[in-house]
Order: C-alpha cells, then structure tokens, then sequence
C-alpha cells in the first residue's frame, strides 16, 4: 500500500531524518569527512579574494552588500569580519551533512547505508570546491542550502515563502536546490503511488511559496538602498531574466552546454570516468521509476535543468557562470543515486557498491584539490615576495607610490601539474594564479610593500612607460619611472 502523502509533510519528513541520525552514522560521516578533507581541516587553503577581504575588511559594508546577500553580510558583521577557517570549514561541512540527510528523508530513504553514502557524495562533490576557497562562504552557501530544504518542506506557503526569502539573502543559488529537490520528491510520491491531484497540490503550493519569496526578496533588494545607500550593483548586473523568444533560445543553448559540460567534460578534479558513473545512476533511476510512472520520469529529467536555473536568469553571457553558483548539480547526483537505490530492486547492492566508488573518487580528488591550491598559493606567495623585494630595492621607492601591472601570467603557470583550463560554460577562478586575472593582479602585493592601486590614467601612463621592458622575472621586468611603479608580467 502506498504512503499516505495527504499533509503532515514536516513532521513525517523530520521523523525521517531523526530516524537515520544514530550514532553509527554519524560516527561514519565524522570518519568520512576526516578522510576526505584531512588535509584542508589541517592546513587551509584560500582563493584570491581572501588578501582582498583582508584589506577591505575596515570598509563599512562587505562584497555581500553588491550582491544582495544581506543576510551573509549580518553575519559577517556579527563575527567581527573574521573568518577562522577551519572553524568554519567544520561548521559548514556539518551544515551539508544536515542537508544530505534532509534531502535522504524528503526521498523516503530509510536504510542508513543509502542515506551515508548519498551524504558523502554532497560533501566532497568537486562543484563545492570553489566554494570552499572562499572562507566567508564556507558557511553562508551551506547554512543557504539547508534553509532552502526546510522551506520546501513546510506545510504552510508564508513559511516556506519566508525561507526562500532567507535562502535569498543568503545565497541565491539555494534556491534551485530547493526547487531540484520538490521535483524529486514529486516524483517519487507519483512513483509510489500517491494522488496526481495531491501531488500536483504538493508541487503548487511549494512553487507558490518560491514564487512569493522571491517576489519579497525583489522588494527587499529595492528598498534597503533606499535605507542604506548601497547598491547591490552586481546582483542587478547578474539578474537580467530572459525576456525575448531569442533569449529563450540561447538560454536552452546555453543549459544543453552547461549539462553537457557536468555530464560529460574531463574537467579539473572531476574525471569523465566518475561522471560516467554518475550518469549511468541517473539513467538506472529514470529506468527504474518509469516503470512506476511516465511523469516521475519526466520530473526526473526535468530535476537538472532546474539545478541549473541561474541560466535562466543570466542573460549575460558567461555572467559569473562559475562552480560556486552551480553546487545544486550536487544534489541532482545524490538524488539520482538515492532514486536508482530505491527502485533498483536485486540491483541495490550493485547500485550502493558504484555509489562507494564514486564517493572514494570524490575523497582523493579533495585533497588533490588541496595540495593545487597549496602549492599554487606558495608559488603565488613567492612570485609576490620577489616582485616587492626587486622594487624596494629601486633607489626611487618610496611608500605609497601607485602600481602599475603590465600584462597577465598564464593561467596554467604552475610546472608540476596541467589540469585542463577549456571551459565552455563554467569558469573557476580558484584555478587561476592571482596574477593570471587582471582584478587579482596586486592582492598578494598587499603583504610586502605599501602602494596605491593604479588609476585608469596611471595605468595607461604606466603602460607606455613599459615600452621595451622584458616579462617577469627577467631582470629589469620592474622598474620605478615618473612616480608609478611598474611590474611587466607579459607584453
């Protein structure tokens, strides 16, 4: 007989999820995530914006306010705009836990074996790891994400509209984990059996509840410039929702690339050989639960384009279309893996056995993450420590003369590893040394030297100026000429 799916939606889904929290399993998910980020937990890493953070950190408002992430900004504030890394790396990674038994109970998972291993996947899934670069989101995006599923589980439409609300001033991103996951959670309610009337009441009042949060978070983000002054200048650079039949055709474009890229690409520290295996338990799900029902079905191949909504709203090509923002595709995994599980059959424990293998994969890829970005740090930390020591050495230095930065390193500078940099739709700044980009350029610099950054005319000067000087680190790549430091990095 069929669950009984008519209200009590919170309180079953709670129970669920107090039913697979036992010591044993937490005990594994602690050993786990002590295995898999052993070597970030002890030695952390950070991407470029963290010497930018620390600059800036005597400004009035933090990066959040241009995205109107208000409520990230509060709790940057509330911590006195420091970010103990490990600390927050912990807490984080506790918070994504939360969220993969969340999301195990809203799919009826009750074997704890499933709900681990689907679990892991969300924690060392390799979208997250740009993500955990940045030490202000180590928390943010997973206390987002797990707002966002208990928003989708209230009975009630202004809760849910409530969090949705929150998850928005948090990290908008969220708010397609939240919709990826009611997909899933239709589908197997219909694949089990349930009313399609109830199931259709299920989906719309939750799509309600969405709706009107993000039309609150609308509001909101119109009037606290008014309050404040602020403006969230990127979120509305960003937020350009397709409005013509030729911006739905390039959207479509675009998210056929964007599935193709997860589904399929060789990327940096997330093989084609473990997409592979997470394709084939997407496909054994959408096998497995047509059997069941036809919508199921269609539900299920709908779940990754919503996971990918921040396409529909980018009508900017390329728009901040990078691995942080794209962590729902986490959850399409988990949630593939846990639909092929439950209807699997004789089949289970083959299922459960791929879904180890893609977990293992996923742990040595973290910490080959790790060790990248240790090193590229180190080489970054030392190209910056040179450059200031070859021009403090300069007769003409003096504190506080702006710095003019010809040119841009390579991308894949580093000699001891190539990852593959051919991204199509996605980018990942972490990847890049800071002197590959032209606004990381002078960060590290802020550490050894005192300077101003280069206005628009210093930089033009500073340009010509550089006229016949070789790159870096040849000698006389640096120079100090008509008041403007000069660093050549490529002509």
């Amino acid at each position: 007989m069929p669950p009984d799916y008519r209200g009590g939606d919170t309180e079953m889904q709670l129970d669920g999820v107090r039913t697979l929290i036992t010591t044993r399993s937490l005990g594994v998910l602690s050993l786990a995530i002590l295995i898999g980020h052993f070597a970030e937990l002890s030695q952390p890493t950070f991407g470029t914006d963290y010497f930018y953070d620390v600059r800036a950190s005597q400004k009035p408002f933090f990066a959040f306010m241009m995205d109107g992430r208000y409520l990230s900004e509060m709790i940057w504030h509330l911590s006195w705009n420091m970010f103990p890394p490990t600390l927050l790396f912990a807490g984080g990674l506790a918070l994504l836990a939360a969220a993969g038994l969340i999301i195990a109970s809203m799919l009826g998972v009750e074997d704890k074996k499933p709900a681990v291993v689907s679990t892991c996947m969300i924690l060392f899934f390799p979208l997250f790891f740009e993500t955990f670069a940045y030490h202000p989101l180590r928390v943010v995006v997973p206390l987002g994400i797990v707002v966002a599923l208990l928003a989708v589980q209230a009975e009630r439409i202004t809760i849910t509209a409530i969090g949705i609300l929150l998850t928005a001033m948090l990290y908008q991103s969220s708010i397609y984990v939240a919709m990826a996951a009611v997909a899933l959670v239709a589908a197997v309610r219909l694949a089990d059996g349930a009313d399609r009337r109830t199931t259709a009441k299920y989906v719309a009042a939750r799509a309600t509840g969405v709706v009107i949060g993000i039309a609150l978070y609308y509001i909101v983000t119109r009037t606290v410039p008014m309050l404040g002054g602020y403006e969230p200048a990127r979120l509305a650079q960003f937020s350009q929702t397709v409005a013509s039949w030729s911006d739905i055709g390039e959207t479509f474009r675009k998210v056929g690339a964007g599935l193709s890229e997860l589904a399929f690409a060789d990327h940096h520290f997330f093989p084609w050989e473990v997409k592979w295996l997470l394709v084939a338990l997407y496909l054994l799900a959408c096998a497995s639960i047509a059997r069941k029902s036809l919508v199921s079905l269609l539900l299920l191949l709908a779940t990754p384009v919503l996971a990918m909504g921040v396409i529909w709203i980018s009508k900017t090509p390329g728009m901040m279309l990078s691995d942080r923002i794209q962590y729902p595709m986490a959850f399409v995994a988990a949630g593939g893996f846990l639909i092929a599980w439950r209807y699997a059959g004789r089949l289970r424990g083959a299922v459960l056995v791929i879904g180890l293998v893609v977990v293992a994969i996923f742990a040595l890829q973290t910490n080959i993450r790790h060790q990248f970005m240790y090193l590229r740090n180190q080489a970054d930390i030392d190209m910056s420590s040179n450059i200031a020591d070859r021009l403090k050495r300069l007769p003409e230095y003096k504190p506080g003369l702006p710095l003019v930065i010809v040119g841009l390193t390579r991308p894949d500078y580093l000699p001891y590893k190539i990852f593959p940099y051919d991204r199509k739709v996605f980018g990942n700044t972490t990847l890049n040394s800071a002197f590959s980009m032209t606004w990381s350029a002078n960060r590290i610099l802020i550490f050894f030297m005192d300077f101003i950054p280069a206005t628009p005319a210093d930089q033009a000067v500073g340009e010509a100026d550089s006229a016949g000087m070789p790159a870096w680190p040849t000698e006389g790549s640096t120079a100090i000429k008509n008041g403007r430091m000069i660093v050549v990095l490529s002509q």
